[in-house]
């Protein structure tokens, strides 16, 4: 039935229209409903690659994200099997409808742990670091870094959380070259508010991997991975 306006401006169907001060949530003529509230509700990916439609309500989109959790070190006295690796990055990519890029936006991920251990002879692994939640970040943005490896064991670390490093290799050797490994490292936390410049636009979205922890020959398991990165996606009216 066409637009409603209001004092001569047409009625966007995400604006609040109120009676006596109260929200309406749909307007009707003649048992016909004309115009319904629009609520926008986050939108959580925290994995793989994804598309999401821009929904033409919307005037702005936040974006929240972080990039994966870096693999956590061996030890320094078993032969590693290598396969360590820094965090994936996340990337949120605004394309057009004809699949050129508008805009990139991009949370990098963590290190992997660093080669020079922790401790002497006998050590615990260093725990991953933890990925604290940033001031303004929705809740679900924090992530607790992988334990490390018990104190004279060749115990593997465990795995980070979002966004967060995995815990290095405890040891259960003496000598010169002994020591726990080193933990990995937490992904960046980004944040935008973008405008929309055409609601035909999608989002084409990309979850930061966790990186891989540092396998060893002799014990398989020996640095913690790395926690998966997040992305949150919140249409603003």
């Amino acid at each position: 039935m066409g637009n409603i306006y209001l004092n001569g401006s047409v009625i966007n169907a995400g604006k609040l229209v109120k009676l006596n001060g109260t929200n309406m949530a749909n307007v009707y003529l003649n048992g016909t409903k004309l115009w319904t509230a629009y609520e926008p509700v986050a939108t959580f990916y925290t994995s793989g690659s994804s598309t999401e439609a821009i929904n033409d309500n919307i005037s702005q989109i936040n974006i929240q994200m972080v990039g994966g959790g870096g693999g956590g070190r061996k030890n320094g006295t078993v032969d590693g099997a290598g396969g360590h690796s820094a965090g994936g990055t996340t990337t949120v990519l605004v394309k057009t409808s004809g699949g050129s890029t508008r805009t990139t936006f991009t949370a990098a991920g963590g290190a992997h742990g660093d080669s020079n251990g922790v401790g002497g002879a006998f050590s615990a692994g260093e725990n991953g670091e933890s990925f604290a939640n940033p001031s303004g970040a929705d809740s679900s943005f924090a992530g607790t870094g992988g334990a490390g490896g018990a104190y004279n064991t060749n115990s593997p670390g465990s795995a980070g959380g979002i966004g967060s490093g995995g815990g290095g290799m405890g040891t259960s050797s003496a000598g010169s070259g002994a020591h726990g490994g080193s933990g990995g490292k937490k992904g960046t936390f980004f944040t935008t508010t973008y405008t929309i410049v055409d609601v035909t636009d999608f989002l084409e979205i990309t979850v930061g991997a966790g990186g891989s922890g540092e396998g060893t020959q002799r014990d398989g398991a020996g640095g913690g991975s790395g926690g998966v990165g997040r992305v949150r996606i919140l249409g603003i009216v």
